[in-house]
């Protein structure tokens, strides 16, 4: 990964790459919250339509969570191993 890292652009590239896509995965978590927090958004006539969009967006947003969580180890571990190489 390495190599391919300095042959597309160097090391400064890729971690600003990565920590670019950890502010994208926060904006989009942000606004799901945002979504579940508004009153009215949803605008199907029944309470279980209701009850079933919220469910999903909820699942969604646990899902992008997940997906933040992960995404920011293995920023963090990178960084690590660049940060390593760079004083090796």
């Amino acid at each position: 990964m390495l190599e391919r890292c300095q042959k597309t652009g160097g090391l400064a590239s890729f971690v600003s790459k990565l920590i670019e896509a950890e502010k994208r995965l926060e904006r989009a978590i942000a606004e799901l919250e945002q979504a579940t927090s508004l009153s009215g958004v949803v605008h199907k006539s029944d309470a279980q339509g209701q009850a079933d969009e919220m469910d999903r967006i909820l699942l969604r947003t646990e899902d992008l969570q997940a997906v933040h969580e992960t995404v920011s180890k293995k920023i963090d571990a990178t960084i690590l191993r660049l940060k390593d190489i760079l004083e090796g």
